[in-house]
């Protein structure tokens, strides 16, 4: 079966759908869930939902099992939180890890970003960490949404698909292909990440992307809408498959911490 390896539900308190609901919408599409649900460690006070009981919420999820649902964890990458992420995902027995950077350090790139804060989240900035991340630490199976500040760069803009929102992939070449280069030696599947696939700008910014992590070893990717809502599971996911049809890059998803190939799109 194919999955959409990225869904929040109700489990995470910006997730808008119950998970009943997001496994039916699902199963009408013809795919499978994994629920990713948010931890971030140091999640500032005005996002304390995104630190999730992860004991609690896989003991409450198992019953989705028999329902072919996985049930997996989003965790937040810092440098600040690398033990106690570690006692998070050994809390239960989850099928998928994605490490995702959503802050740096203590500074929520989301906050700062969405509010125009000063100093702004910068493009080098971001990149720079998530290079740390991805050479310091290892429990996670795949690295989500590359592309995350851009999502609220956009906001500064007219167009959500206007082309200074995106990180862009030549201008910051040397960054992502020592990002992607760790990722490849270490055989971390690169996320599709498909929310924002839409937009011309950003979809081949990502084929950029991709075609890199390809040339430096990287052979598997997961495709995942980050739905927080029915309507979004399975967003976009033509796009990602035709992208894939024309890179050498293998769709995966993760059961057991194991990683399974979809032989077919």
């Amino acid at each position: 079966m194919f999955f959409d390896t990225h869904i929040h539900s109700t489990a995470s308190t910006d997730g808008k759908m119950t998970a009943g609901d997001a496994i039916s919408t699902a199963r009408s599409l013809g795919l499978g869930v994994i629920f990713t649900e948010h931890y971030d460690a140091d999640s500032p006070a005005a996002a304390p939902g995104f630190r999730v009981d992860a004991e609690l919420y896989a003991r409450d999820y198992e019953k989705y099992r028999s329902e072919g649902a996985l049930i997996g964890i989003e965790i937040g990458l810092s440098h600040l939180c690398h033990i106690r992420n570690d006692a998070t995902v050994a809390k239960a027995d989850f099928d998928f890890v994605i490490g995702s950077v959503h802050q740096l350090g203590l500074t929520d790139i989301y906050l700062n970003l969405a509010r125009f804060a000063s100093p702004p989240v910068g493009k080098t900035e971001y990149l720079e960490y998530a290079l740390r991340m991805v050479t310091e630490y290892d429990n996670y199976d795949a690295l989500g949404h590359i592309d995350y500040p851009s999502r609220y760069y956009a906001l500064g803009y007219p167009s959500p698909d206007d082309a200074r929102a995106e990180i862009d992939y030549f201008e910051y070449r040397e960054l992502y292909d020592e990002i992607l280069k760790t990722l490849a030696r270490k055989e971390k599947p690169l996320e599709i990440n498909t929310k924002r696939l839409c937009y011309k700008t950003s979809r081949d910014n990502y084929i950029n992307i991709l075609k890199c992590y390809a040339s430096r070893g990287g052979r598997y990717v997961t495709i995942g809408s980050d739905a927080h809502r029915t309507e979004d599971i399975g967003k976009n996911f033509g796009i990602a498959r035709e992208i894939l049809d024309a890179l050498p890059l293998t769709p995966v998803y993760f059961e057991k911490r194991g990683l399974k190939i979809i032989s077919s799109l």
